[in-house]
């Protein structure tokens, strides 16, 4: 099973939201109580959520319970002022005060139910508004997650190619077919130092520029190998250097020395010998 891509489909955060099914509930139960790695995303989820909560709570406007409790005083007490109180204790008048009591006792009744549907209701409508609120941020982190989720895979693919590319580089450099070439400047350029790295059996070749000036304007250093006295033309070199090495386009099987030239941007099918910056022999 692989689990990272089981923590990326979304199922924990829609466990945690009760957005599944009873089979897939039980489903993460189940999982999670199998691989650490599934609880940790699980229970890294459940904080995530519980810190947004905490976030984005509302409280109720201040003084709301006190002004709906001051509302139901202010009712019982119009109702006690309009009581008409007769201390008369006929027999005949009882009932009608228990009457009269029956019905306060309705009244205040109604008042504290009207008083908690108030309560309730201002509750009910915060609660909605904060579940929303909470959905919308909610959806930003996995957003956000998946995001991050990406360029992480981004990176390490990045990482992965680069590292592999190294490596090639370095088992050819290690390589006892892989000779290394030293090409020293001339006159023109006396202090320049080139490494060719040559070998026979593959034809690859590299270049490591130690000390080269940098081409002038619509100018561009290339590469030859001498073949029988003759030139071979082996690609030119970038204008601006990225990396220490330069994995040269052409290949050769053979060469006498190898040599740089400063030619016309693009490069030439001849090299110009006046403008022969690096010289040496294998």
């Amino acid at each position: 099973m692989d689990l990272k891509e089981y923590i990326a489909s979304g199922i924990l955060e829609a466990y945690v939201l009760g957005q599944v099914s009873p089979q897939e509930k039980q489903e993460v139960e189940c999982l999670s109580s199998i691989y650490p790695a599934i609880d940790e995303a699980l229970q890294d989820f459940q904080i995530s959520l519980e810190k947004v909560a905490d976030q984005n709570a509302v409280t109720p406007p201040e003084g709301l319970k006190e002004k709906v409790l001051s509302k139901v005083y202010e009712k019982i007490d119009q109702d006690q002022k309009d009581e008409i109180i007769e201390h008369d204790f006929t027999a005949e008048k009882k009932p009608a005060s228990n009457n009269k009591d029956q019905k306060n006792t309705w009244k205040l009744m109604a008042a504290a139910f009207f008083a908690l549907f108030l309560i309730a209701t201002v509750v009910f409508i915060n609660t909605r508004s904060d579940n929303k609120v909470l959905e919308e941020r909610v959806a930003e982190l996995k957003s956000d997650i998946q995001s991050k989720r990406q360029k992480i895979q981004v990176v390490s693919t990045d990482y992965s190619a680069q590292l592999q590319k190294k490596n090639e580089l370095l088992q050819f450099l290690s390589d006892t077919n892989t000779r290394r070439v030293v090409l020293k400047g001339t006159d023109l350029s006396n202090t320049s130092l080139v490494n060719v790295f040559w070998n026979k059996v593959n034809s690859r070749v590299v270049l490591q520029v130690d000390q080269l000036p940098s081409a002038p304007a619509k100018k561009q250093y290339q590469l030859w190998a001498i073949i029988d006295g003759k030139p071979k033309n082996m690609g030119v070199l970038p204008k601006k250097q990225k990396t220490a090495f330069i994995e040269v386009s052409k290949k050769t099987k053979s060469a006498a020395a190898f040599a740089i030239t400063l030619e016309d941007e693009g490069g030439r099918p001849a090299p110009n010998l006046d403008q022969m910056y690096v010289v040496g022999n294998v």
